[in-house]
């Protein structure tokens, strides 16, 4: 489920093969996407509000939905693996994905053609996102760490290293100078980028952490786990 950027409408996976759009404020159905392939375990909008991708569970294959003309779907297919994660590009022109072949693959929109693959993890990646400024990518795996990734050359800038477990999420800081990663190790790590330093570590819950959010000043963060809570942290002191 997914709120539309300017908070007017929500999309939401229903059963199989098939997203419904609403309309916030009336409760209208305003569009029924048909074509996917499977249980839709994720639905990302666009940052211009135009655009769907969606991933199905177990699939190697991303949808594409453009809205003004969604039936069908653009599928974009380049993973030898199963995709967990996608995020856009904060201009909407790109996607990147990760996926269980431990890949990245960076997305041409306009045309559904993978630009870009970034390699250097040695698990599944299961989270990815893209930096407020667009210029940087971050990936969280299998393998225990987080990558920082330049877009424009493909390479890799830092490699977080700190957890225990599987990184099971990775989200940006608002300005874009800090990652935060949740773990299947029950804590969540907020890094400085620039030095690759871990900054804090907030520790309260008692399962794998599953999701990690900020607020949108930065000032706090949300974090979800298996535990069956959610918390809401104070960056600056790492207290709930």
């Amino acid at each position: 489920m997914a709120w539309s950027p300017d908070g007017k409408q929500l999309a939401a996976g229903s059963g199989i093969n098939v997203i419904l759009v609403w309309d916030v404020a009336s409760g209208e159905l305003l569009a029924t996407l048909n074509g996917d392939f499977g249980v839709v375990s994720s639905v990302v909008w666009s940052p211009d509000g135009k655009q769907l991708a969606s991933l199905t569970a177990g699939n190697t294959r991303i949808s594409l939905w453009d809205l003004a003309n969604p039936n069908p779907p653009a599928i974009l297919r380049g993973h030898a693996g199963v995709v967990f994660g996608v995020a856009w590009s904060p201009d909407s022109k790109q996607l990147v994905t990760g996926s269980d072949d431990q890949a990245i693959l960076v997305w041409d929109v306009a045309n559904a053609k993978p630009h870009a693959t970034l390699t250097g993890h040695t698990g599944a990646v299961r989270s990815v996102a893209w930096s407020p400024g667009g210029e940087q990518v971050a990936s969280g795996s299998d393998d225990g760490t987080i990558i920082v990734w330049d877009v424009a050359t493909a390479k890799l800038q830092v490699t977080l290293i700190g957890h225990t477990g599987v990184v099971t999420s990775v989200a940006w800081s608002p300005g874009g100078e800090q990652v935060a990663s949740g773990s299947d190790d029950g804590t969540i790590i907020v890094w400085d980028v620039a030095s690759g330093k871990p900054q804090a570590t907030l520790i309260g819950h008692t399962g794998p952490i599953k999701s990690v959010a900020w607020s949108p000043s930065g000032e706090q963060m949300a974090s979800g786990s298996d535990d069956g809570t959610i918390i809401v942290w104070d960056v600056a002191s790492a207290k709930p």
